[in-house]
């Protein structure tokens, strides 16, 4: 058995502490692929920071942190962007919505996480 060779005595000397900190790595891991990814948004808004923080709120009273993050315009990447006029030139994928959102604004952003979440789940 290779513990018993010489080179590898450090291994039986430190048995104890190593399988602990494997099985850690494993129930880390584990932990990991069970728990989605949390999607990250950006808010930008031609109406300004008034708007932007009015949606943040509202967004945050219906979504906990462990579901989206909102992330300042200076972030440089976002899953996706929230913003009242949609913005030329963006790769990231956009949700349009109203001023004052709506029933038809909220269930875009349902949908839209939960397509994320599913998608996710099954690459996993």
């Amino acid at each position: 058995m290779f513990s018993e060779e010489p080179m590898y005595a450090y291994l039986r000397e430190n048995h104890d502490v190593l399988m602990y900190r494997i099985g850690i790595s494993i129930q880390t891991a584990i932990e990991r692929s069970a728990r989605p990814d949390i999607l990250t948004a950006k808010i930008f808004s031609q109406n300004g920071f008034l708007w932007e923080d009015l949606v943040k709120k509202t967004i945050r009273s219906r979504y906990s942190a462990q579901q989206l993050i909102i992330v300042k315009s200076g972030h440089p990447q976002a899953d996706f962007i929230i913003t009242d006029l949609p913005l030329p030139h963006s790769d990231i994928p956009q949700i349009v919505w109203n001023t004052n959102p709506t029933l038809r604004d909220w269930q875009m952003l349902d949908a839209y996480i939960e397509s994320r979440t599913h998608q996710e789940e099954e690459l996993l």
